[in-house]
């Protein structure tokens, strides 16, 4: 489950990659790029949300990401009902979704694939 995660988001993250770089080109492109992300951050908080229920695996850092998109959803709806002319390309509905995700990632990847804590470089050696 941990490895599927892993790759549908990095699936998600190459389509975000590609689509700022068409984004520079063609600025139409960024409806997808907004399309995107709202997949990503619903995959990622179904994704946190069973995690945490599920595995005790980077308990931590899952529970302080959650954390953090939850103010921040709490935080974007108050913004919403009060700034009502709030800008799509603004950093508090681009930016910090994106930072979000890249930090899930990291802690799907860690998850994913965790350190051995052992190398395999010439393992007949101890020092």
């Amino acid at each position: 489950m941990r490895k599927f995660d892993f790759v549908a988001q990095t699936i998600m993250m190459v389509g975000a990659i590609v689509s700022v770089a068409v984004l520079i080109a063609d600025e139409s492109a960024g409806f997808w790029l907004i399309i995107l992300q709202f997949f990503v951050g619903c995959w990622q908080m179904l994704s946190a949300s069973i995690s945490l229920l599920a595995s005790r695996n980077q308990l931590t850092l899952r529970l302080i990401h959650f954390g953090l998109a939850v103010i921040y959803l709490l935080f974007v709806y108050v913004v919403a009902v009060s700034i009502p002319s709030l800008k799509p390309g603004s950093l508090l509905t681009f930016g910090l979704p994106w930072l979000l995700a890249c930090f899930y990632y990291f802690i799907t990847w860690r998850s994913a694939y965790p350190k051995s804590g052992k190398s395999s470089f010439l393992p007949h050696l101890s020092f």
